[in-house]
């Protein structure tokens, strides 16, 4: 079964190119730290469905964050240093130097435009063969609110769901909302981020439907404290994943196949969730004969056998 779902994970990568060291105004140990606090631990795992794509940006976004608007006037963020191109951390201390049109424009080529580029091509081939692709953009957020998110105070829940005005069917957010809702995890529409990132071409094309998912870290790693310093960057193991983790990997591979189902295929001679079900259990006996099981599969096997 190839579904049309696309997954937009802009955030889960923790490299820097070896040019791009040079720009920092502070020691590499305080850039990892950087991206220790700030990245998306693990949304390019969690994410990883069989049968659906995935467009994974190839750097940090402590490099280039390709979520953000490329023009500064447009990007909220950007007041706080966090804009396209970060000069400030998450503290609000200077990490970078002010580059100039040359070199941010030389990043941006490199990497900005080519994921976008990226993304529209998933989509466009999506559409190319379904008539149709619903886009998902895949986060991480904290428990806690960093100090730029004053307006974050409310207690946080464990999945915030973004929409955007012109994308997002109020049907497929429901459907969603209410099946994370019956597994266990508390949901929040648009808190405590809101919008869902989707290509300008594709805006308002109803071939198109697009939301964010957002996952509290406390749902699947151990409890971090984010601190800023040597020993965190020494330390080679601060976050660990929790079961936690594969567990909502899971329910949300069931969940997808379900909207796939229900709301988007058009052949219902396709796999069923009932079929789904018997191939991850075929999948996790080949698993087994090869002796690496990987541990969604093993945490699946466990919750339903």
């Amino acid at each position: 079964m190839d579904m049309p779902i696309v997954f937009n994970i802009p955030h889960s990568s923790f490299n820097i190119p070896a040019d791009g060291w040079r720009f920092y105004t502070v020691p590499e140990w305080a850039v990892a730290c950087e991206m220790l606090i700030l990245n998306d631990w693990f949304t390019d795992e969690i994410f990883s469905f069989e049968d659906t794509k995935k467009v994974v940006a190839q750097v940090s976004r402590v490099y280039v964050d390709t979520e953000r608007f490329v023009d500064d006037a447009q990007e909220y963020m950007s007041q706080f240093g966090m804009g396209v191109i970060y000069t400030k951390g998450a503290f609000g201390n200077e990490i970078r130097r002010p580059l100039t049109e040359q070199e941010r424009e030389s990043i941006l080529q490199k990497y900005y435009y080519p994921h976008h580029q990226a993304l529209e091509a998933a989509i466009q081939e999506s559409i190319d063969k379904h008539e149709h692709c619903l886009l998902i953009d895949a986060h991480s957020f904290p428990d806690k609110p960093f100090q730029y998110e004053r307006s974050c105070s409310q207690e946080r829940p464990d999945i915030c769901i973004g929409l955007t005005d012109s994308n997002t069917p109020p049907e497929i957010v429901e459907f969603i909302s209410g099946r994370l809702r019956e597994c266990g995890y508390t949901v929040a529409i648009d808190y405590p981020y809101a919008g869902c990132l989707i290509p300008s071409r594709f805006i308002d094309d109803k071939r198109v439907s697009a939301l964010m998912i957002e996952v509290n870290r406390k749902i699947y790693l151990e409890d971090f404290e984010v601190v800023y310093s040597k020993e965190l960057f020494l330390n080679p193991n601060p976050l660990q994943r929790k079961s936690g983790m594969y567990r909502f990997k899971n329910n949300f591979e069931d969940i997808m196949v379900e909207v796939y189902w229900n709301f988007i295929s058009k052949d219902k001679r396709t796999v069923t969730p009932q079929q789904h079900h018997q191939r991850r259990l075929s999948r996790m006996l080949a698993e087994r004969v090869n002796g690496v099981i990987p541990p969604e599969l093993s945490y699946w096997w466990h919750s339903n056998y």
